[in-house]
Formats: structure tokens, C-alpha cells, sequence
């Protein structure tokens, strides 16, 4: 049955399989709901107060640390967008959409691209396409950030509250002070390297110091013991080995 308002307006409704899905109402209020919209609707309030307090109330009821009413998918991401480049400035966010010197580009996978993500150029920001349709490798988001430091980039993710780490590579993680506080990296001795640095365990006990015993196995170095633990004699050893089934 068409909703008479509907029928007046000449609209119809869908039936989709979409979720709860923007651009086809959102979804189908509950009667509570329609009740808390009816009961509010009977007073006027500071818009700003009531974001805050509804915020509050979802963050409570999903266990978030925020949360944040808007008018749909996309006015959030123009929301989110105006967050990261503006943050808390008043006068950056007074400017918006102009955000000439402000860091404004927002790197996005082209796999990643989808119908609403213009939304990020309404706040102002500049989308940087990388990858292919299919997949976006390791270099290519290197190349489109390769124009900013690490360590000035750590520092805006610090300010701004969001959790963020440097991806190292092998040679800085043998050198990171953490590495070395926690005594990840042990050394050993090889048979043919010599002493050489492995990564010990990363779990630490009050009582028990677990660590590298030996260095890893040289390929085939236990193919014998273990075979021999499974009742292959010394001769169906050999056998196999003559026939390269094993090193």
C-alpha cells in the first residue's frame, strides 16, 4: 500500500536490498522513534547542545568513544573532510571550502572510489587517486605522501588525536629505542653467519626470560630426525633421498 502522502506526491516506493542505504530514505523508523521525533518537535533547543547530547547518547549506547548525528552519508564525509583539514582552528574553519596553504589532500585508493566520495571536495579537500581498479601497491601510496616527512606527518596525526604509528623498515627497527628497551632483538650464533640479530618474543614475564635458543633451521638441517621420529628407517631415508624426494 502507497503512504497517502506518497500517492498525493506522485512518488513511488522501492522495495531494495540495499541496507540502510541514503538515497533510499534511510531506513523505516521504528514507532519509538517517530515517538522521540514527535515529543522533540514540541520545543525549540540549541542545535549545537542537542548535537553534543545525542552524540553522547549513541556513544553510550555502542560502547564508541564518539559519535556524531548527521544528515546522511554524505554530509559526514563533508564533515570528516572538514575535520582533517581544519581540526579546531577557527579561522581555518571559517574559510572552508578555501583551503589554499591549508594540507587539504586526502590520498584515495582508485579500488576505494565510490559515488559519495565527492562529498570530500565540497569541504575542500583534493582527492589524490592511486593504485589500479583491482589493487594499489605499497610504492604508489608512498609516492603520493613522498613530498611530506614522516616525522612532521606523525606530529599532525599526534595533535589532531589520532592513533598513528611509523611503518619502519627492517634497518630503523633494529634501531627503534623501543625495540631496544623491551630487548626484542636477541642474538645468536649461526653456522655459517656467525652471530647474526633475530627477533626474540615479544611477550615478557615477571619470572621467565623466554629467548632465541637456536637460529632457524638450514633447509633439510632436520629432515632426518623428523622422519626418524615418524619410523622412516635410516635406509627408506636414504632411498628417499636418492630419489630427490628430499634434500
Amino acid at each position: 500500500m502507497i503512504p497517502p502522502i506518497y500517492a498525493k506526491l506522485g512518488v513511488r516506493p522501492v522495495i531494495h536490498g540495499s541496507g540502510t542505504t541514503t538515497r533510499y530514505g534511510g531506513s523505516l523508523l521504528r514507532p519509538e522513534a517517530l515517538e522521540a521525533m514527535r515529543d522533540a518537535s514540541r520545543a525549540l533547543v540549541n542545535i549545537d547542545e542537542l548535537n553534543a547530547a545525542a552524540g553522547a547518547a549513541i556513544a553510550r549506547m555502542l560502547g564508541a568513544e564518539a559519535a556524531f548525528v548527521t544528515a546522511g552519508a554524505s554530509s559526514g564525509l563533508i564533515l570528516q573532510a572538514a575535520a582533517c583539514i581544519a581540526g579546531d582552528d577557527p579561522a581555518k574553519i571559517t574559510r572552508l571550502p578555501d583551503t589554499s596553504g591549508m594540507r587539504n589532500e586526502i590520498v584515495i585508493q582508485r579500488a576505494h572510489r565510490f559515488a559519495y566520495d565527492q562529498a570530500y571536495r565540497v569541504a575542500g579537500g583534493t582527492l589524490v587517486e592511486i593504485g589500479l581498479a583491482r589493487r594499489t601497491q605499497p610504492f604508489e601510496l608512498e609516492q603520493a605522501i613522498a613530498m611530506h616527512d614522516r616525522e612532521p606527518l606523525l606530529k599532525i596525526l599526534e595533535e589532531a588525536g589520532v592513533p598513528a604509528t611509523p611503518v619502519n623498515t627492517v634497518d630503523r627497527v633494529m634501531d627503534d629505542p623501543q625495540t631496544a628497551a623491551r630487548r626484542i632483538i636477541e642474538r645468536v650464533v649461526h653456522p655459517r653467519l656467525g652471530e647474526i640479530p633475530v627477533v626474540g618474543t615479544p611477550v615478557k614475564f615477571s619470572r621467565m626470560r623466554p629467548g632465541v635458543r637456536t637460529p632457524a633451521p638450514r633447509q633439510g638441517e632436520h629432515t632426518d630426525q623428523v622422519l626418524a621420529e615418524h619410523g622412516y628407517s635410516a635406509g627408506r631415508i636414504a632411498e628417499l633421498r636418492a630419489k630427490k624426494v628430499i634434500l
